[in-house]
């Protein structure tokens, strides 16, 4: 898709339940927005209008039933969502499956008969599923061709809680380009890039001198168990293979020197009118509680005591004015995503700002849609409250 064009979408059924299709970050309007309010049945379509307003980015869409994300992402409804800015040239690698290449990161666990078992029991009611294979774009450990130039690697992690610590195995430095976001002000070098559940970025990576095999690795899941919290903590430190790089000098380089500065969109912010404070909950008598009622089909989570009702409106918000949201979580990490958070603000925007996240993870004038909400007392990264500024 194209920033300032129109994409007219329709979104057929053909499932046994119902679906939406919910365009992760994009700023567009609720009603477009693909949530579970819109949840539509077997057989059914559904059109969506979508005035492209954010820069360019990397973006996702999903299924946003209520209920039955996690399994109907697990299972496949979900994909990528590209936003190009014809007005803003990044001088980035742009050949599409070339040298420009999605990776969408998953982990899944198949039954005897090759499809995936989605077992949402048990422990995983309670730190998420955590599959047994990792996937890039639907392939086991897949081999991607490409020149012996910059290559330009869009990755998005798509799975259901594992988070991924990646690196390549020889070590290297890449520059990170974009957040989840948009295009950062200037390319970042890094050596590792971290990567929650849903959160994207983009690299760029130089094989100009390259003619063997690179290979995108990543290390444990240091999510995995509740980091020290309720389980103990996880001594495996081992790594794992997510995909190879196959230089190609029969393929053409685009790109061979990387820009120094990027066109990132300036967002600016005033100062707050007000503070709002968010709790994440895990209901009913903590762990066990919370796997019982979840074994059951009861809510096992909430904010601020509530479980979700989509036909209750809890916060509201004015047009044209910022808050500061302050979000803790109790006794687990989680993510915490804003629908609708990038865009210009003169268009009825709420814009999420993660000072935590700038500070601790993210390259500075990184922006995101959501923030990694850290338990008080095993936080991966110090810090048990986050900050957006909206």
């Amino acid at each position: 898709m194209k920033r300032g064009q129109t994409a007219r979408m329709q979104v057929g059924n053909q499932t046994d339940d119902p679906v939406t299709a919910h365009w992760h970050a994009a700023h567009v309007p609720g009603n477009m927005d693909g949530g579970p309010q819109v949840a539509f049945g077997p057989g059914k379509t559904w059109d969506a209008e979508l005035n492209i307003s954010n820069p360019a980015a990397t973006l996702w869409y999903h299924s946003h039933v209520h209920g039955q994300i996690g399994s109907q992402v697990y299972r496949g409804l979900a994909g990528f969502l590209l936003i190009d800015d014809p007005g803003a040239p990044d001088g980035l690698p742009s050949n599409y499956g070339v040298d420009d290449l999605p990776v969408v990161v998953q982990d899944r666990s198949f039954n005897r008969r090759g499809q995936f078992d989605y077992d949402p029991g048990g422990m995983a009611t309670i730190q998420g599923i955590r599959g047994s294979e990792i996937m890039v774009n639907g392939a086991i450990q897949p081999v991607a061709d490409v020149p012996r130039g910059l290559v330009r690697l869009r990755i998005l992690n798509g799975s259901n809680a594992r988070i991924y610590q990646f690196s390549f195995s020889d070590r290297r430095n890449f520059a990170q380009v974009a957040s989840d976001g948009g295009l950062l002000a200037a390319p970042v070098s890094r050596k590792t890039l971290t990567l929650v559940p849903a959160e994207r970025a983009e690299i760029v990576v130089d094989l100009s001198q390259d003619t063997q095999t690179v290979r995108l690795i990543s290390a444990d899941d240091n999510n995995a168990p509740m980091r020290g919290g309720m389980m103990g903590s996880s001594s495996d430190t081992g790594q794992f293979d997510v995909m190879t790089l196959e230089p190609r000098s029969e393929l053409s380089a685009t790109m061979t020197q990387m820009p120094s500065r990027l066109p990132a969109v300036e967002m600016d912010f005033d100062t707050p009118v007000r503070t709002r404070d968010f709790t994440l909950d895990m209901h009913l008598g903590g762990m066990m509680g919370s796997m019982v009622r979840g074994a059951f089909g009861g809510s096992t989570m909430s904010i601020n005591g509530q479980g979700y009702d989509m036909n209750s409106i809890n916060e509201t918000i004015r047009i044209g004015e910022t808050e500061r949201w302050r979000i803790t979580a109790n006794m687990m990490m989680h993510p915490f995503h804003v629908h609708g958070t990038l865009g210009p603000r003169n268009e009825n925007t709420v814009v999420a700002e993660s000072h935590a996240r700038k500070s601790n993870c993210s390259p500075e004038g990184a922006y995101s849609d959501y923030t990694w909400v850290c338990a008080s007392g095993y936080c991966v990264n110090g810090a048990d409250q986050h900050y957006f500024t909206l």
